[in-house]
């Protein structure tokens, strides 16, 4: 019987499940604004898992932390598969362009402009999950909605400032201890 090159590692799913533990315990440390928004540093492990460990592993960790984050929160549970899939696409964009699409630039912009755009991509899917949801689903009629968009387009703003600033400051400062661990290169692949 022929062994697949593509099986997943013990260490493989040791540091997805430590990433997404982290995604999961930094999203309750929060900042509530009113009944409608929070400030939270989830987002900073959903976008420095992409950033240190590529787009599927950071994809994976960042999604599976935040839809338990959602499934433990009656807030938040209906809507755990659609953050899922958002948050994913945040770790998995970031992975994804810090690997492969930035080669060219110096690591440090590498990861900056890896984690901003992927922050962006999470923003407008995060707005416009919510007006699909508050204008089809619920009904809210256009003035509440706008306002109710704008609230969560400013935190949202803000959460992505704070997950940049520090998922490119912890992965500056985590990567050379991971590349000097062995870590680093088993989960790329070299």
């Amino acid at each position: 019987m022929q062994k697949s090159k593509h099986t997943l590692s013990v260490s493989t799913l040791a540091v997805v499940g430590i990433l997404s533990a982290l995604v999961f315990v930094t999203s309750f440390l929060s900042i509530p604004i009113g009944d409608i928004s929070r400030i939270h540093f989830g987002n900073i492990m959903c976008l420095l898992s992409g950033l240190l460990f590529g787009p599927l592993i950071g994809g994976i960790s960042a999604g599976l932390g935040s839809m338990l984050f959602d499934v433990f929160n009656p807030l938040y549970a209906p809507e755990f598969w659609i953050t899922f899939l958002t948050k994913f696409a945040m770790g998995f964009v970031a992975g994804w362009l810090h690997r492969y699409g930035f080669k060219k630039l110096h690591a440090k912009l590498r990861y900056l402009f890896s984690a901003l755009i992927a922050a962006l991509v999470y923003v407008v899917l995060y707005l416009f999950k919510n007006f699909i949801l508050s204008y089809y689903v619920k009904g809210i009629p256009w003035n509440a909605l706008w306002v109710d968009l704008s609230i969560k387009a400013g935190s949202s703003t803000v959460n992505a400032i704070i997950a940049v600033i520090g998922s490119v400051l912890l992965a500056l400062a985590l990567q050379p201890a991971l590349a000097a661990s062995g870590l680093f290169k088993k989960q790329l692949g070299q």
